[in-house]
């Protein structure tokens, strides 16, 4: 927990931030690996919960037909929410 907390640290949980393993092959390069785990700031939840109405920026969950890592990143990438590639510079979580 000590080392999440201090790379969190320089990133303001008021801005839209979505963090974790970026998937790395395409077309699905959009979105974050859910098995490695996502963390989204506050503001980036915010965001999230005010659209779940919006079918243009998140599909209604009834209508997903696939994984709910790859749902979140459609919703993440219509919002414009930055997204933070959590690996270190030798590729680990």
């Amino acid at each position: 927990m000590e080392n999440l907390r201090f790379m969190l640290l320089p990133y303001n949980p008021n801005k839209p931030y979505y963090f974790g393993a970026r998937f790395k092959i395409l077309p699905y390069d959009f979105y974050m690996s859910g098995g490695a785990g996502i963390i989204l700031s506050r503001e980036a939840l915010k965001q999230i919960a005010e659209s779940l109405d919006n079918s243009t920026i998140c599909q209604p969950a009834s209508e997903v037909r696939y994984h709910d890592d790859l749902h979140l990143g459609e919703c993440v990438a219509n919002l414009g929410i930055t997204s933070v590639d959590t690996r270190d510079n030798l590729v680990r979580l």
